[in-house]
């Protein structure tokens, strides 16, 4: 039996201050990227709905469990995202899962090697259900090429993989993995990216990668997301044209079936969509600082991620749990990170927000500084 790594156990979060054994920090931790999770008029909007509607709607959607906050978030999340419609689920892991159940057809299903483990979950769904088969992963465009014109016969090509991998700092590079999987020759090549990070973030608007490529539903790219990062909330969302939304709430198991998140967690994320839409400024703010501390860790010889994004996953040049320690006696707290693609000693993941200033990444930046001098 493997061994369990226990992660941070937070006593209280308040604001950008984190409670952990008794010692308060600033917490360079999670993926509150606009620092909406802890923002009062958030918390207010949540407490309100809590207080009308309470805590489960105890029924699935198609039943009673369905209110008019879950559509009126569903709503702002396609104005933000710039599609006619969206879909949310409870979970942000089973958002791929939703989508690939509305799709039509046989596929043979190619996933990204460094692909989280929600894809490889929405994949293995449909190849369990008989709806088609795993090919060879792939990592780099050329290689997606090779794989999915490996095979010929009458199925279609899917592919899957994020659009930011925050282990390695990669982005996905989007048009040219949809050019090489459209050059299978299916008529059928549906592309599956997980903006998971990227919403809220990167793209015109924060509206995420595919939005950055001018690439959407027409072209077979499908984009699904987390509410749990940039937005501050929980669950997962579709967001895409009024047939596709309509397919997976007529066809997805996790639509139809499942209990869906409580009405106040719907308002607290539509009141973080708004704000995030009415103040442009924080996602301009946190891709500033992000850019800062980049430019800081590569003076230092230290790796981070291209092009800049508010996550650093720092494991070479320096021993991630010395300069864990470090953060910690200076006053800030960032987590060990051991996802896959995580070398097996585990990396050092600082997260910044919106709501972090600059003098927290020069004081990131001087402590870092010691720990690399220490280690070489």
């Amino acid at each position: 039996m493997s061994e369990r790594v226990p992660g941070l156990r937070a006593d209280a979060r308040i604001g950008l201050e984190i409670e952990v054994e008794g010692a308060r920090y600033r917490a360079c931790c999670g993926s509150d990227y606009l620092g909406l999770a802890r923002d009062p008029r958030v918390i207010e909007a949540a407490q309100r709905a809590l207080t009308r509607y309470g805590l489960s709607p105890s029924a699935s959607r198609v039943t009673s469990g369905e209110t008019r906050e879950h559509r009126a978030c569903e709503e702002a999340l396609a104005r933000f995202a710039g599609t006619a419609d969206a879909v949310i689920v409870p979970i942000g892991f089973l958002a791929a899962q939703a989508l690939v159940e509305a799709l039509e057809g046989q596929h043979l299903w190619l996933l990204h090697r460094r692909a989280h483990a929600a894809l490889e979950q929405a994949a293995r769904q449909l190849v369990g259900a008989g709806r088609g088969s795993f090919g060879e992963r792939w990592e780099h465009p050329d290689e997606l090429r090779a794989v999915a014109a490996e095979l010929v016969d009458s199925r279609g090509r899917g592919a899957l993989a994020d659009a930011f991998f925050p282990a390695s700092g990669i982005t996905l590079p989007l048009p040219e993995a949809h050019a090489a999987l459209g050059a299978c020759g299916a008529p059928q090549h549906p592309l599956v990216i997980d903006e998971a990070h990227s919403f809220g973030v990167l793209g015109p608007g924060g509206r995420g990668l595919a939005a950055a490529a001018g690439l959407g539903e027409r072209d077979q790219v499908y984009a699904v997301g987390t509410l749990s990062k940039a937005v501050g909330a929980h669950g997962g969302f579709v967001s895409g044209s009024r047939e596709l939304c309509a397919e997976i709430r007529a066809r997805a198991a996790l639509y139809v079936g499942a209990t869906p998140m409580p009405a106040a967690v719907a308002v607290a994320a539509r009141t973080a969509i708004e704000i995030a839409l009415a103040e442009p400024e924080r996602r301009e703010r946190v891709l500033a600082l992000a850019e800062r501390m980049c430019a800081g860790l590569r003076a230092l010889g230290l790796e981070a991620p291209q092009p800049s994004f508010p996550v650093f996953s720092l494991s070479r040049g320096l021993d991630p749990q010395d300069a864990q320690r470090a953060l910690r006696n200076a006053g800030y707290l960032a987590p060990i990170s051991r996802y896959p693609g995580v070398p097996p000693g585990g990396a050092l993941a600082i997260t910044l927000s919106a709501a972090h200033e600059e003098r927290d990444v020069a004081r990131l930046l001087e402590v870092l500084e010691g720990c690399r001098t220490l280690r070489s």
